[in-house]
């Protein structure tokens, strides 16, 4: 297949796959995610041991998400990941710039307001040049080659990982015996400071086509980094005492605005009003004592600095039609994820559930151990369809044309491997 000049190479394990395994059981099914057991075989003794996990029960057909715990696996060493989250820290000198390349990590913005986390974009196809848009946030790829040189150390890792465990597979064997892989060549990288988090989205951009039911949908794999233990951390967040008065005064202010009618508030206060009921209500310390303990037992330890509160909803379509516009909060799914963590979001998931880390972007519960610490966050993903200057000027406001939209219909992303 012809591919846009040079992709990251990556060494493939052989693929195996295991029969149907019972959800929350200690094995997981690496087979379709349509629930089509046919093109599955049995699996050998270390895809049978799989630690991997189903995080959403029943999911709605076409999607999947599962999640593996670091202490179920040993793929990175604890000095390694220490070691990943130092590299990519907005502090260390090397990301600020280096030979006069622009430093690593951007501001994020929403309704032109600056979020408490920092976003990074990094592509690893040299000759692509996309953008990545969301919310009031434009990124360009990152220049920086001391991050490339990290994230790319960490994609080749976790691109092994997924294969090995049929994660990057999709569709059916063809008659050669071959099958599609998908090879991850962009990664979106968040910072979390303390406090921070990350409102209910859906990644649904569409430079990863993930709400096309012909092309399989999108493939994200999620990898969590958190601050290292307190007798390892060598860089404390640095609390801005304006900052706090800031959001003490935020808290103060939405907790008059829940007590006042919605008919005697704006559109804005509105909306103000339910996202402080909806972290409030989300809050983990809330949560009864059993749900925690499970969590713990999980985890295989307390909760600690860097972990985050993962959360997925519906999207209400019963309710609101074809807008999609709101989500089923009632029925969120809730997780912690923390240092070494991965997680998937697989094939339509985009499109029907939504996505976010409590407690959304705002530091109002930063005393909660929930949100302590700092946490570093790399999603992987395949770009489907590469910028082609045509798109909506709020997605490509400069009308970039990227060298790889010419091939966009060979689909980049996607090579043929011998089983």
């Amino acid at each position: 297949m012809m591919i846009c000049s040079v992709i990251v190479l990556f060494s493939y394990f052989c693929l195996s796959m295991v029969n149907g395994a019972e959800l929350f059981d200690n094995t997981c099914d690496s087979g379709s995610i349509t629930g089509d057991k046919s093109t599955t075989s049995v699996g050998t003794a270390a895809v049978s041991q799989s630690k991997w996990k189903e995080f959403v029960p029943n999911p709605i057909p076409g999607c999947r998400s599962r999640y593996l715990r670091a202490k179920d696996h040993e793929y990175f060493t604890e000095e390694e990941l220490g070691q990943w989250f130092a590299r990519l820290h907005p502090d260390n000198p090397q990301l600020q710039s280096e030979d006069g390349s622009p430093a690593a990590w951007v501001q994020g913005f929403y309704n032109s307001k600056p979020m408490l986390r920092q976003t990074a974009w990094c592509v690893l196809n040299p000759d692509c040049n996309c953008l990545y848009g969301y919310s009031d946030t434009i990124v360009k790829k990152v220049s920086n080659n001391s991050m490339v040189r990290v994230v790319s150390e960490i994609v080749e890792r976790l691109q092994m990982i997924a294969d090995k465990y049929g994660i990057t597979t999709v569709g059916s064997e063809e008659k050669d015996g071959t099958k599609s892989r998908l090879v991850f060549d962009a990664v979106n990288l968040n910072y979390y400071p303390e406090g921070g988090g990350l409102g209910y989205h859906a990644d649904d951009e569409p430079l990863f086509d993930g709400l096309d039911e012909e092309t399989n949908g999108a493939l994200i794999l999620s990898f969590s980094l958190g601050s290292p233990s307190k007798e390892q951390e060598d860089s404390v967040v640095k609390r801005d005492k304006r900052k706090e008065e800031e959001e003490h005064q935020q808290l103060q202010i939405d907790e008059i605005l829940a007590t006042i009618p919605d008919e005697k508030l704006d559109e804005g206060q509105k909306k103000q009003k339910k996202r402080h009921a909806r972290a409030k209500k989300n809050n983990p310390e809330l949560w009864n004592e059993d749900e925690i303990k499970k969590w713990k037992e999980d985890m295989g330890r307390e909760i600690s600095e860097g972990d985050r509160i993962f959360q997925v909803a519906e999207w209400d379509t019963e309710k609101f039609g074809d807008k999609q516009d709101h989500i089923n909060e009632d029925e969120a799914l809730q997780i912690p994820l923390g240092h070494g963590d991965l997680l998937t979001m697989e094939g339509l998931f985009q499109k029907y559930y939504k996505h976010a880390v409590w407690p959304e972007d705002r530091q109002t519960f930063r005393d909660s151990p929930f949100v302590k610490g700092e946490r570093i966050n790399l999603t992987l993903r395949v770009i489907k369809k590469h910028l082609n200057g045509k798109e909506d000027p709020s997605y490509n406001p400069n009308g970039i044309k990227c060298k790889c939209s010419e091939i966009n219909a060979d689909y980049v992303g996607e090579r043929k491997v011998e089983q």
